[in-house]
């Protein structure tokens, strides 16, 4: 444990963070487009923010936003089902986007407040 990491949110950064994650968890485009704004994401960034926080492909959050479900794109797998070959697709999906966008990633870090660089350590 690093105990030298200890910051105090102030309660903008931690209102516009949480606002971020609602719109996440909601899958509201144009709620994930502005709370990406206030954190000094570009607009045409906002979709690649959003993929880096929740590990999840963007396009499923489009989908989801499409059908009003906070589930996976493909619904609320059964129990004992496996969704092994789902996930891996989705690590192969993010892999691919984290080489494709390497300087906008790079250029994304950059900008964001500096207390998000910390909760994303």
């Amino acid at each position: 444990v690093d105990h030298g990491l200890y910051k105090q949110l102030d309660d903008d950064f931690r209102i516009r963070y949480a606002t971020l994650w609602k719109s996440l968890m909601l899958a509201d485009l144009p709620g994930i487009q502005q709370a990406c704004v206030s954190l000094n994401v570009k607009d045409d960034f906002y979709q690649l923010l959003a993929g880096m926080l929740t590990s999840r492909p963007f396009d499923e959050m489009m989908e989801r936003s499409k059908t009003g479900s906070l589930g996976r794109a493909g619904g609320i797998p059964q129990a004992g089902s496996s969704n092994t070959n789902s996930r891996e697709a989705d690590k192969a999906v993010i892999a691919g986007y984290a080489q494709q966008y390497m300087t906008e990633i790079f250029d994304i870090l950059g900008k964001l407040p500096r207390q998000m660089l910390l909760l994303l350590k």
